[in-house]
């Protein structure tokens, strides 16, 4: 557990300190002992009065209110930006607000797809705010690590400083997988799944070429130009299967295959879980809401897919055979890359960040925090 931003600033006194007796001269060696000694002594006594402190405030429910209510809708609104249903936001959100001493009852939540409103009250007083959610995107990392925060703090009974420093070190974390192995992965995926559909082994490589531009394109689309998701969906789909259609003219015995798998890397799974599972636990206009933003990524997809089949010289599919003869250990083979592939969007964590590594993102923390 990193020092709280006191003790950070009780380090830094102690540094120029340290720089003075080593400019000057002549100084008895009993001199800087007893000074050290002394700032030592000083250190503790701040540290423990801090820590009196901290324990006092997690005590008294309406005591820093609006920094409490900031940290707590900063959790949900990481839940929310990345991925998680409503029923682990509001469970995860409550446990912060007992480790924070504000009690159940006095906590008040209402959760929207893209707001966030928090209301902490009692007979004399009375605190809302509210959180936008702008973005949303999948980030199974992320989730995982702030279930994780919310029972450290409790049990290790953290400050409000270091419980803000680690939630910072999440939001600040990078994704497991850089964007080229997110490629790669959309590619190989849709390249499984068209071995599944029957093509041969040249049209999965086809469709992995056609899906890798196509998720180049969506990335390029979204981040680069900052043009809406939605229609960086359209320009995805279209590409890809605009390139799968050109695969026909390459060797291989089943030309059309491709145009099938390219732009399955599109299809909103998460988002559609999501959605009913917020339905089926009462949250009634969160799912409505999820819902509708799976059915407009569904139709963004379908709209450039049927573009692109209207561009194309594509023959009705009606006629082609759903399965290869192939055996069944390449169905296998290719059901399980499929399957594996998709936990690379997710940006499932595999292995934890080490120790080191959270240590020195803390500290690069709190020294932003001190040059402020």
């Amino acid at each position: 557990m990193s020092c709280p931003r006191r003790c950070q600033k009780f380090n830094v006194v102690v540094i120029s300190v340290e720089k003075f007796f080593a400019a000057a001269e002549n100084l008895p060696a009993c001199v800087i002992i007893g000074v050290k000694n002394f700032l030592r002594v000083i250190h503790m006594q701040d540290e423990k009065n801090y820590y009196s402190e901290q324990r006092e405030l997690l005590r008294d429910a309406f005591a820093e209110i609006g920094r409490k209510t900031e940290l707590i809708l900063t959790v949900g609104q990481l839940l929310m930006e990345n991925g998680a249903d409503t029923t682990q936001i509001v469970r995860d959100m409550k446990r912060v607000a007992a480790y924070m001493g504000i009690p159940a009852e006095k906590f008040h939540l209402h959760i929207m797809f893209t707001t966030l409103m928090l209301n902490i009250s009692d007979e004399h007083h009375s605190h809302t705010s509210f959180r936008k959610c702008p973005k949303h995107g999948v980030n199974m990392q992320t989730i995982s690590a702030i279930s994780r925060l919310t029972w450290r703090a409790m049990s290790e009974h953290y400050t409000l400083d270091e419980f803000k420093g680690e939630l910072q070190a999440i939001a600040k974390r990078p994704r497991n997988y850089p964007h080229w192995l997110t490629i790669l992965s959309a590619g190989t995926g849709c390249g499984a799944f068209g071995t599944l559909f029957g093509c041969d082994f040249n049209a999965a490589i086809y469709t992995t070429i056609a899906a890798v531009i196509g998720k180049i394109l969506q990335i390029q689309c979204a981040e680069r130009f900052g043009i809406n998701p939605y229609i960086s969906m359209t320009f995805a789909a279209f590409s890809a299967v605009s390139v799968a259609d050109l695969m026909h003219l390459l060797p291989t015995s089943t030309p059309w295959h491709p145009m099938i798998a390219a732009s399955l890397f599109l299809v909103p799974g998460i988002p559609i879980i999501n959605a009913f599972s917020d339905m089926l636990n009462t949250y009634l206009i969160g799912g409505v809401a999820r819902l509708l933003h799976t059915l407009v990524i569904v139709g963004a997809t379908s709209f450039g897919i049927v573009f692109a089949i209207g561009m194309s010289s594509f023959d009705p599919f009606i006629g082609l055979a759903p399965l290869s003869e192939s055996n069944y250990l390449l169905f296998a083979v290719a059901a399980a890359i499929g399957a594996a592939m998709p936990s690379i969007f997710a940006n499932r964590s595999l292995t934890r960040m080490s120790k080191d590594k959270q240590e020195k993102l803390l500290n690069e923390i709190y020294e932003t925090d001190l040059k402020d």
